[in-house]
């Protein structure tokens, strides 16, 4: 995961845990090393949950405007496609900033009525935090918690291939713990049902 001006610093300290106990992925109280919260989550899933599996789950939705747009034409993007955030690019590969309904109310704030023919460079943000697939869903969480962020765009070979949110974390862990109680009912039901007669 890295700022486009150069690498992201490490999130601050105790940030990842409570990330990682909003998602439900660590137990916040326990006392354990890092690398054993670690170890435990793997067994729990089989593995560490990427940020490909979150692509996977909702596909690889590319949601992108140019930078020349206007924000009027921004506002109907976001509306048609029910997303609080866009990428903006010139060719819809590179990422060159991301606008989101905070930069909207906060243009509002301060251009008032004209803010409808600004174009979408004048209110976007310019440093943009990434991820790749590969990215650990819990390091993205924390990210989101310590830099006050609902949105991360994924990119691989410096080309944008999606967009994480929060509530896409939020919505993955609530999928796993369904399945997770569906196969918890399954195996009761089983184990209560009388063993039977051998001939």
């Amino acid at each position: 995961m890295e700022l486009k001006t150069g690498p992201l610093l490490c999130p601050q300290r105790g940030t990842r845990d409570d990330a990682l106990q909003l998602v439900g992925w660590t137990d916040y109280h326990e006392q354990q090393p890092f690398e054993d919260r670690t170890a435990k989550a793997m067994g729990r899933w089989g593995r560490i949950v990427k940020v490909a599996d979150i692509l996977a789950l909702k596909g690889a939705v590319k949601t992108t405007i140019k930078p020349s747009a206007t924000i009027e034409a921004l506002s109907v993007l976001l509306h048609e496609k029910r997303v609080g955030a866009a990428v903006v690019s010139s060719d819809g590969h590179t990422i060159e900033g991301v606008i989101t309904e905070r930069d909207l109310a906060y243009g509002l704030a301060v251009h008032k009525g004209a803010m409808h023919t600004l174009p979408v460079s004048a209110l976007m943000t310019k440093t943009v935090i990434t991820c790749t697939p590969s990215d650990d869903v819990g390091l993205v969480a924390s990210t989101m918690l310590s830099r006050k962020i609902r949105h991360i765009p994924v990119e691989q070979d410096k080309r944008l291939v999606g967009m994480v949110s929060i509530r896409d974390v939020l919505n993955f862990r609530v999928d796993e713990l369904q399945q997770q109680t569906a196969r918890f009912r399954t195996s009761a039901h089983e184990m209560s049902q009388p063993p039977q007669d051998r001939e």
